[in-house]
């Protein structure tokens, strides 16, 4: 998150904005050598999708005032080309696609959850699993027999709080996979069922989905790893085509059945290709019109010195469905 003022003009197709990281409750410094700098950085940035004009209409330094830049925004930390774009930096540059506002009743602190978690939530759904965006039209819904069910493992993650929302409000039926202990969570966040793991074998686990989805389970995430990609691939549908996403990994010598498609999960997409943007645009209003729930966020105060005792958090299962953000103030 941070904010930033806009360089470009908007009919530059490849357009790039100079983006300002600001730690919450730091002072700016606005030397001109500093933005010299970055404009420098611009300039020179060349990164998959092709090199950056010189003769881009950057405006003058000092026609920035304080105004432009107090935008608060967020964009994606999956950035794989250009240091000159990632973190613990005053200024990078990035693609304007990239950077999305933050909505007026969202923290910076809640808007950790969307760069990464948020987004891959909405790109598996929307792009990779050909789920419609958005609630579903006013035709009539499915007659009896013909409901499509969504299996989602590993329910209580942070993405995976927000794929249940979105896939449920896009008219699927979702079958979340989580611990007894969240049960309850899954169920207010919209899924239709909810398959608690503790204490059942795996074979136990897949007849239980199975028994709920009728053979309907066409689409599938997987947030939990390699042990239980296999799992989840044997509880889809056997005699329809099924869309199979591997969020967090799947073996190559996992056998999968001739009506599934796996779906790999490529977030470096959003940075290479402009269209994606409408992704993280439907996202945010999404967000800002209260249709979408956001994880209980658990701020861990102390900057970079406090990122071991997250770490080792993370690595205990401590959290329980929320989401643990390190404050830089």
């Amino acid at each position: 998150m941070g904010t930033c003022p806009r360089f470009l003009n908007g009919d530059n197709d490849n357009m790039l904005i100079l983006f300002f990281y600001r730690l919450p409750g730091a002072r700016w410094r606005e030397k001109s050598s500093q933005l010299e700098k970055a404009l420098v950085a611009y300039s020179k940035l060349e990164i998959e999708y092709g090199p950056v004009s010189k003769q881009s209409p950057v405006l003058s330094l000092h026609t920035i005032s304080a105004e432009r830049m107090t935008d608060s925004v967020w964009k994606i930390g999956t950035y794989y080309r250009d240091r000159r774009a990632g973190c613990f930096q005053d200024y990078v540059v990035v693609p304007e696609h990239t950077v999305t506002h933050i909505p007026e009743n969202m923290s910076f602190e809640s808007a950790a959850c969307l760069g990464v978690c948020g987004l891959t939530a909405a790109m598996t759904l929307w792009k990779w699993l050909d789920v419609d965006v958005g609630p579903p039209t006013l035709s009539p819904p499915p007659s009896p027999g013909c409901e499509e069910y969504i299996l989602i493992w590993g329910g209580s993650s942070i993405t995976g709080q927000f794929a249940i929302q979105l896939a449920a409000q896009s008219g699927l039926n979702v079958i979340a996979v989580t611990s007894k202990k969240n049960r309850e969570l899954m169920t207010k966040l919209g899924a239709t069922h909810v398959v608690t793991r503790d204490g059942k074998t795996g074979d136990e686990l897949i007849e239980e989905i199975r028994e709920l989805g009728r053979n309907r389970i066409t689409r599938g995430i997987d947030l939990a790893g390699a042990e239980t990609v296999d799992l989840a691939i044997r509880c889809l549908s056997t005699d329809r085509r099924a869309l199979f996403a591997p969020v967090a990994l799947m073996s190559s010598r996992q056998v999968v059945p001739k009506n599934v498609s796996v779906r790999h999960i490529e977030m470096k997409q959003f940075v290479l290709d402009p269209s994606t943007s409408v992704y993280a645009e439907y996202l945010t209003r999404a967000i800002a019109s209260g249709r979408i729930r956001l994880p209980v966020v658990e701020v861990l105060q102390g900057g970079l010195d406090v990122v071991p005792e997250g770490l080792d958090r993370l690595k205990k299962g401590l959290m329980n469905g929320r989401k643990l953000v390190v404050s830089m103030r």
